[in-house]
């Protein structure tokens, strides 16, 4: 994006950099307004970092801070020709590096994607350590706030430090976010939605969530009286949800779909057998098991419909750190019907293993890359 048209905006890419960056010390990467219409989270690092020094915070490592679809924030749109958070693919980035994807096919959000590419990709080669790596979101329906990420033991550690749900698997059901190539090249990603994109209390809630990144990944030295009020600040705003939930259940918006989620429910949402949930082409969609809705769309971009999930357990999440630290996966890729096609790459025959086999996947660390009535395509997901 060029200076002038960057000086015509109100926001910026750069929200903060190091003066003096070390390649020794540990870096995290704050991402905020990636969708146009959820400008809470750069709200909440501009103010959050701008005001280090005065809230007595102390840097200890490197922390870097970008603004993502800018020209969709100022139009308080989620994007202007395709969803800026849809194109993190290893072969979408390879594609634009080669030119054969031009601003024909991406328009206004080419320029956007190039943008932070780049400062990403620099961020990458510089630090010899994992790289941290945030991005700050908003939904369009109510919601307490969350931490959805991809199931990595990296990321698992490091969200369980937080008093607010963390959600599993919506890799699996979106292609290209930024937090999964992120995943992908070998770095840690969390995300977080805190709440209604309109919610004023959205940007708070990403403020404290900001300011305890810092104090757990060891990044600064946070005043222990702040890192008190910013857990008491989480903990209040989810007052009854904690714990781990997995997604299992995705509504895709076709194209041209006339689609209207039911009023009235939010993320975690109990709903029973047979409780209308949406209404598309003017037939109603009901639940066909007690579960709970998560993400319900109530803005008119998007292609997420609504989610499903369900609580995962204390003993699967324990077992499945076991299996994945003993590399006791050998046994599973020698099981019938599971053939290796790449060191981290298995395809499995669902007609020979029937069996829980997208369950067992998960266990042993594996992600569903593809799916089809007769076979899943998995890839590890921890890679380290």
């Amino acid at each position: 994006m060029n200076q002038k048209l960057e000086a015509d905006l109100r926001y910026k890419r750069i929200i903060y950099k190091p003066n003096n960056p070390d390649p020794n010390r540990q870096a995290i990467v704050f991402t905020g307004g990636i969708h146009g219409n959820e400008p809470a989270g750069y709200t909440a690092l501009e103010s959050v970092l701008s005001n280090l020094e005065q809230s007595g915070i102390s840097l200890q490592g490197d922390v870097y801070a970008f603004g993502g679809n800018l020209k969709a924030m100022e139009a308080n749109k989620r994007f202007l020709t395709i969803d800026l958070n849809r194109l993190w693919t290893k072969k979408l980035v390879h594609q634009f590096k080669t030119g054969e994807i031009s601003s024909s096919v991406w328009g206004e959000e080419i320029e956007e994607f190039a943008e932070l590419l780049s400062e990403i990709e620099h961020i990458l080669q510089f630090y010899h350590n994992k790289v941290i790596f945030i991005d700050l979101h908003t939904t369009s329906s109510k919601s307490v706030p969350f931490i959805p990420i991809n199931d990595t033991l990296s990321n698992r550690s490091l969200a369980l430090n937080f008093p607010v749900p963390t959600v599993l698997g919506i890799e699996e059901f979106i292609d290209g976010p930024l937090l999964s190539y992120i995943n992908e090249v070998g770095h840690v990603a969390l995300g977080i939605e805190a709440g209604q994109h309109e919610d004023p209390r959205s940007a708070d809630i990403h403020a404290s969530f900001i300011r305890l990144c810092l104090h757990f990944t060891r990044t600064a030295i946070v005043p222990a009286s702040r890192v008190q009020q910013d857990l008491a600040a989480l903990k209040a705003a989810c007052p009854t949800l904690n714990g781990i939930y997995e997604i299992w259940y995705r509504y895709a918006i076709q194209p041209n779909e006339k689609f209207r989620m039911t009023p009235g429910y939010s993320s975690f949402s109990e709903v029973h057998a047979g409780q209308e949930l949406a209404v598309s082409e003017g037939k109603r969609i009901f639940a066909d098991r007690a579960t709970r809705v998560f993400m319900p769309l109530y803005q008119e971009q998007g292609e997420d419909g609504y989610y499903l999930i369900r609580k995962v357990s204390k003993r699967w999440l324990l077992l499945s750190a076991w299996l994945r630290k003993s590399r006791i996966e050998v046994l599973f890729a020698a099981l019938p019907g599971v053939h290796r096609t790449a060191p981290d790459t298995l395809v499995i025959n669902r007609y020979i293993a029937r069996f829980m086999s997208k369950e067992i996947s998960h266990l042993f660390g594996y992600r569903i890359q593809s799916s089809t009535q007769s076979h899943l395509l998995i890839t590890k997901r921890d890679l380290d």
